[in-house]
């Protein structure tokens, strides 16, 4: 194990760690591990099973895939930098190699240390996951924005104005509910769906009413309780389908973290009881430190990382499909399968109940 106070200027300056303080990284440090490499000696390996992330104490890291071709180089970490950030949280077979560039000196956190500050010092985990899941939620932002970017997809919805819509109407406040109501669907202990219903607003809706508009701001998810609901997105003049959801799923997760328009329609198919969570009620959730906040926020938090993970898996192939140096979009009469594909993987960077993978129905 490690010294407290050895690491401490370089902890306090990851961003990672930065919202630690002094005494919290003392609580930090008994859960981590050194690791001193070698020049060329691997960190992490491409393939290999991954349950820890590095903090780079000194020295130089480098991270490279192996395309079938040769070694793609990616990225050369430097003192201060975290790598594998996200397989702490959510374990999988690494994508990329992390090797040593010269003689290296690293701390190691695993999930089991996670674990353990989780359950001994949550507002230590708390801290450490939110900076994780803020460092995911830019992954996804940057790769909305080439999507964007690229594929001229700026015009596709319509009244992109960030403003409420005036024809919405409210939903009804539903006053009798219990846990009971919360579907098992949605993966939830009785305990916890006590818990839930405490922080969140029991909302009717109608048959065919909004429950969020594209490009509506997002302040809010809702964990759907009875009904199902309808997602879809403008595409030019055309409004597309892409999924109908069932009880026990959240919807808009991401606006509890990311403040951006909402990048889909959401409508009730017929009467919906959804429990609406802002994102106000969730940030004081996570401030309490409590069980239940280490335990939704786990849940938003893998709900990000294999929403990024599922784009990176998507993305790249379609893109390629797609001919993206030419722009398709501008090509007359060009809206082609793989278009709505990418339109449909976009929303679902930001509407993570939506799986980024699935084959439009």
């Amino acid at each position: 194990m490690t010294d407290p106070l050895v690491f401490h200027p370089i902890v306090a300056t990851s961003d990672v760690f930065a919202g630690l303080s002094r005494d919290q990284i003392q609580v930090l440090m008994p859960m981590v591990v050194r690791r001193q490499l070698r020049d060329k000696e691997h960190l992490f390996r491409q393939g290999d099973w991954g349950d820890a992330m590095a903090l780079l104490t000194d020295g130089r890291l480098q991270v490279f895939t192996h395309d079938g071709a040769g070694i793609v180089p990616l990225d050369v970490i430097e003192p201060g930098q975290v790598v594998g950030e996200m397989s702490c949280i959510d374990p999988a077979p690494r994508t990329a190699t992390v090797s040593a560039l010269e003689s290296t000196m690293a701390i190691v956190l695993d999930r089991n240390g996670l674990a353990a500050l989780r359950q001994n010092a949550p507002d230590v985990a708390i801290s450490i996951v939110s900076a994780i899941t803020r460092r995911v939620v830019q992954r996804l932002r940057d790769t909305d924005d080439r999507l964007v970017r690229e594929m001229g997809m700026e015009g596709d919805g319509a009244d992109a104005t960030g403003e409420l819509h005036e024809d919405t109407p409210s939903p009804a406040i539903f006053e009798a509910i219990g846990p009971d109501d919360v579907p098992p669907t949605a993966g939830l202990s009785p305990e916890d769906a006590r818990a839930l219903l405490e922080i969140g607003e029991p909302l009717l809706y109608d048959p065919g009413q909004v429950i969020f508009r594209e490009n509506d701001p997002g302040n809010a998810c809702h964990v759907l309780l009875r009904g199902q609901v309808n997602v879809s997105h403008r595409l030019g003049a055309k409004e597309h389908h892409l999924a109908t959801l069932d009880p026990g799923v959240m919807i808009g997760q991401i606006s509890l973290l990311d403040r951006r328009p909402r990048s889909a329609t959401v409508r009730a198919v017929g009467s919906v009881l959804a429990l609406e969570i802002t994102r106000e009620r969730y940030e004081a959730l996570l401030a309490s430190a409590s069980p239940f906040a280490v335990r939704l926020q786990d849940r938003v938090a893998v709900a990000a990382i294999r929403q990024l993970r599922g784009a990176n898996r998507k993305l790249v192939p379609l893109l390629r499909q797609s001919g993206i140096a030419t722009r398709i979009t501008a090509i007359p009469g060009a809206t082609p399968i793989a278009r709505v594909s990418i339109t449909r993987a976009a929303v679902a960077l930001r509407e993570w109940t939506l799986d980024i993978e699935e084959e439009e129905e």
